[in-house]
């Protein structure tokens, strides 16, 4: 309630394995705070009967998947960039967050953090299919 802002595009997640590791692998769930967002969300009402482990790290998992430990789903652009990794589509829906670029409301007008957060916009949104993947 006390942030103010505005939505300068979206993140996309996707299912990443271990290039050529084949189907059948079980999931690496996202534990912590990440099991919170949208993704760890849809991932546990899948129930995985019996997941390969878990972090609480985007990286982690990555690595984790890289290794081919399990599956993992990953914002786009951190599976889409790893030459290790392969997108497996089949598995889940395509799903995304709104990014923000916002500050404490009483900051909000201060010349030095509105010109940060026009920079911080600006940056985001020409990255911005990159992030949605």
């Amino acid at each position: 309630d006390e942030l103010t802002g505005e939505r300068v595009g979206a993140l996309g997640f996707r299912a990443y394995r271990a290039r050529g590791a084949g189907d059948g692998l079980p999931w690496l769930m996202l534990a912590g705070k990440l099991a919170q967002t949208v993704p760890g969300q849809w991932l546990s009402g899948q129930r995985p009967a019996h997941p390969a482990g878990g972090a609480d790290s985007f990286l982690t998992l990555r690595e984790l998947a890289a290794q081919g430990c399990g599956l993992a789903i990953l914002p786009a652009f951190l599976g889409d960039e790893d030459g290790r990794l392969e997108r497996v589509p089949s598995l889940m829906p395509d799903l995304s967050v709104d990014l923000w670029v916002a500050s404490h409301a009483d900051l909000a007008e201060v010349p030095r953090i509105a010109r940060i957060r026009q920079c911080l916009a600006e940056a985001i949104r020409a990255e911005a299919a990159r992030l949605a993947g």
